[in-house]
């Protein structure tokens, strides 16, 4: 360290081994920044919701029977491939000759006529919706292209879309008979909104608008089938409300809430994590989320894409994020088969073997935001010490050498002057 000092004393003495000094200084200082700079993450929980990971979607699919009309079975052909073009849906059409074995079967609804087509919605994890194309005396068409627009897109589905593309997520309430609990479920969601509201400028990466209350009235059930098929319920009448948070490309998070679960630390515990950096000690892989039937046109993608700063289709974001969710080996895992999970008894999203980030129960008295998204791999709470000291020790050790090779250079040039 005397050589750094004398050089930084004595300016006189800096001829081009003076200034080849500051370089190699500027140079490991450098170099230690990039180090630093390595441990920040690009993208947050709510980014990666944006990109599209999966291998397998819903799917429709169509039961022809056999000698089917070959005018209708080429309506069967065209118009879902139509409607379809902009959702997470596909169509599959499953002959006669496929129909014994074909997962969607025991789902089929009971049909008196052998020559009618039936449908399935067929959720990624197993589940199936029946479907009826077509009623007797009704024209296939016509029936069909409402099974088609129902499965398509519903009014709450599309502001969820939009919410979840616009803000940090939405949280999706579902009324029950009971106003009471209704209100207080308000309440609590708007409570918890409002907490993520003043953290968000303390948050990793900013994110323009807080997280958005959707209400589902009880009066609305029966028009919303689809979308509450896909949260695992029956649009039946409940006396408790439920909620689920969405975000990113309609992407529900969490376990479903009901009744006193719907409480503020429990909703901010679950929308925090939305927040988070996915490289900085969170296992991302369960944050993913199970996807909801929507449709994802290309005005919602341009939207996002300009306000995200990157294109979430592009092959490489997706290589990119892709790595990121599978850092921890395990497969994202399918939803619980009991939605109402209990957040004070199983705290784990979708029923995953992780509990970190998540809001604790009711009556603690810690709060879910201030609680630390961990890595399972690495005991609570040593996640960013670990990172802090790795950086510094990095950093610290290319500095060492740098200091070292201007003392060896320095050295030898000494010892060239007095030979000559």
């Amino acid at each position: 360290m005397s050589g750094v000092y004398q050089v930084l004393r004595h300016p006189r003495r800096q001829g081009p081994g003076g200034r080849c000094s500051v370089l190699v200084l500027a140079l490991a200082f450098a170099c230690w920044l990039l180090s630093v700079a390595g441990l920040a993450c690009r993208y947050n929980v709510r980014d990666v919701g944006f990109v599209d990971l999966e291998a397998g979607s819903y799917r429709l699919c169509v039961f022809v029977p056999p000698e089917f009309p070959a005018h209708s079975l080429s309506l069967l052909q065209r118009m879902p491939a139509v409607a379809l073009r902009d959702c997470n849906i596909q169509l599959e059409l499953v002959t006669a000759d496929l129909a014994t074995n074909h997962p969607a079967s025991p789902h089929l609804p009971p049909e008196g006529n052998d020559q009618v087509a039936r449908a399935v919605l067929m959720s990624p994890e197993g589940r199936g919706l029946p479907l009826t194309l077509s009623r007797r005396g009704q024209p296939l068409r016509q029936g069909l292209a409402a099974v088609l627009e129902e499965i398509v897109s519903s009014p709450k589905r599309e502001e969820l879309v939009a919410a979840a593309g616009r803000s940090f997520a939405a949280v999706l309430l579902i009324e029950g008979a009971a106003k009471e609990a209704n209100l207080r479920a308000r309440e609590a969601i708007t409570t918890a909104c409002d907490a993520i509201r003043e953290q968000m400028q303390a948050m990793p990466k900013a994110i323009a608008q807080p997280p958005a209350l959707v209400v589902l009235e009880a009066t609305a059930l029966a028009r919303e089938r689809i979308l509450l098929w896909s949260l695992g319920l029956d649009p039946l009448p409940t006396r408790e409300p439920r909620a689920a948070i969405v975000y990113g490309r309609a992407r529900w998070m969490g376990p479903l809430m009901k009744g006193e679960e719907i409480s503020a630390p429990n909703v901010t515990g679950l929308l925090s994590i939305i927040g988070a950096d996915c490289e900085c000690g969170l296992d991302v892989a369960w944050a993913l989320g199970t996807r909801l039937p929507v449709r994802w046109d290309e005005a919602h993608h341009a939207r996002v894409a300009k306000a995200l700063g990157f294109d979430p289709e592009n092959p490489l974001v997706k290589l990119e994020v892709g790595r990121i969710a599978a850092r921890s080996g395990v497969p994202r895992p399918a939803p619980a088969a009991d939605p109402t999970v209990l957040l004070s008894s199983d705290p784990r999203p979708h029923g995953a073997d992780i509990v970190a980030g998540v809001a604790p129960p009711a009556d603690s008295a810690d709060s879910p935001v201030q609680k630390p998204l961990q890595d399972p791999g690495i005991p609570a709470d040593h996640t960013p010490v670990l990172l802090r000291a790795w950086g510094f020790v990095g950093g610290l050790a290319l500095i060492v050498l740098g200091i070292c090779a201007y003392l060896l250079w320095n050295a030898r040039r000494r010892g060239t002057d007095r030979r000559s």
